[in-house]
Order: C-alpha cells, then sequence, then structure tokens
C-alpha cells in the first residue's frame, strides 16, 4: 500500500502544538493561582545567588492548604494538600523562594512530581547528598524504601508511591537520623513526624553538609 505524504493542514496542526509546547512555561504562569499575601509565585529564583539560612521554621498547623477542591493548586503550582504542596510552603515560609519552577544558580529546574526532584534540583545547580541538616528536603524516588520510625514511635519500613515523597527535615540526632515532618505520606492526608534514613537530601537554600554531596 503506497504511503501518502501528510497533507497541508496535518502539517500546520503539528507546527502549531510545536509552538504551545514552547510556550508551555509562559502558558503556566499565565493560568497560575494568584499567590496570597506573603508568599511567592512561580517561577522564583534565588535572590543573590546567596544561601538562605532561617532557624527554626513555620507552625506545621499554619499550613493553609490542608482542604480545598481537588485538583487545586497552591500558590506555588502544587496540588494542595499534597507532600510536594507543603514542602513548598515551608521553605518559602523559611524564607526559601520555591515552586514548580525554581530558579537556581545554573538555572531553572522543573520540580514536578516528588519522584523527580532530584533532577530538578541538580538541573537547577542545587546540591544533593545522603546526610541531612536541619531545613533540607527528604526525597524517595518512586517505590524506594527506607526504615524510619512514625509518630508514636513504632518502626516501619516508608514506600514511596507511584509519584514519589518529600519531607522537610526539621531535626538531625546524633546517629545521623533525620526528624522531618510530612504531608499526605502513603494516602495519609494528614501531617505526620517520621524519623529515619531518607535515601537522599536536597540541599535548598541550606548549606550542604561538610564533605561533597553527590
Amino acid at each position: 500500500m503506497r504511503r501518502t505524504r501528510p497533507g497541508w493542514w496535518w502539517r500546520r496542526r503539528r507546527g502549531l502544538l510545536a509552538a504551545l509546547l514552547a510556550l508551555a512555561p509562559v502558558l503556566a504562569l499565565v493560568v497560575m493561582p494568584a499567590a496570597r499575601a506573603g508568599e511567592l509565585p512561580f517561577p522564583v529564583r534565588r535572590p543573590g545567588g546567596a544561601v538562605l539560612r532561617t532557624a527554626g521554621g513555620p507552625a506545621p498547623s499554619s499550613y493553609p492548604y490542608r482542604v480545598g477542591p481537588a485538583p487545586a493548586l497552591d500558590a506555588y503550582g502544587f496540588v494542595i494538600g499534597q507532600c510536594t504542596s507543603f514542602v513548598a510552603w515551608w521553605l518559602n515560609r523559611r524564607g526559601v523562594p520555591f515552586g514548580v519552577i525554581t530558579v537556581g544558580p545554573r538555572g531553572a529546574g522543573w520540580f514536578l512530581n516528588a519522584s523527580s526532584w532530584d533532577a530538578a534540583a541538580r538541573a537547577a545547580g542545587f546540591a544533593v547528598g545522603p546526610r541531612p541538616v536541619v531545613g533540607a528536603v527528604a526525597q524517595w524516588r518512586a517505590g524506594e524504601r527506607s526504615p524510619a520510625t512514625g509518630d508514636g514511635g513504632d518502626p516501619r519500613i516508608d514506600v514511596a508511591g507511584d509519584t514519589g515523597h518529600v519531607a522537610v527535615v526539621v531535626r538531625v540526632l546524633p546517629d545521623g537520623r533525620a526528624e522531618w515532618l510530612e504531608q499526605g505520606f502513603a494516602g495519609r492526608p494528614a501531617l505526620h513526624r517520621g524519623t529515619g534514613f531518607a535515601p537522599r537530601y536536597l540541599y535548598l537554600g541550606v548549606t550542604p553538609p561538610a564533605g561533597r554531596p553527590s
């Protein structure tokens, strides 16, 4: 059977699709929800290239996106009530500009589902490594497991879902374990506290620990 060449209309449609893909970042900025007072929309830029360090952190109970119409987006471009939304809110409240599109020392990183955050961090020029520091982001790729203890101190094995998982490190114990806060882990919509060893840590707006990060 003889193949026919695509007609002019099909070629025109392909050209239009390519143009839309090229304009995707701009379109995302147009349709994103407005940020609330004191919060930053994406894309966000690390001001002056300086490392931002803020002691403490916001009260977890003040996270404003725990409930709402799904799949609505928060001011940073993440689905409300999910782990990514909580981490983005936490970072911004600590003075670290962060959103779906975050500009780092080497360019822009697209922080989409949690499973790809380590790749996005490296693309933007942020360090990634195996040791926790307060304020870093603990990250699991899809299906990754790690030993941990839950709210009541019961041992468990954390297993990330199909889109991965992220949490914020709030304390580092003498034995090297991290204590973190997580939202929406394993189908649980509430905020939880865990302790253990995450597969890796993203140093977004914090100084990496001594040694060479991966």
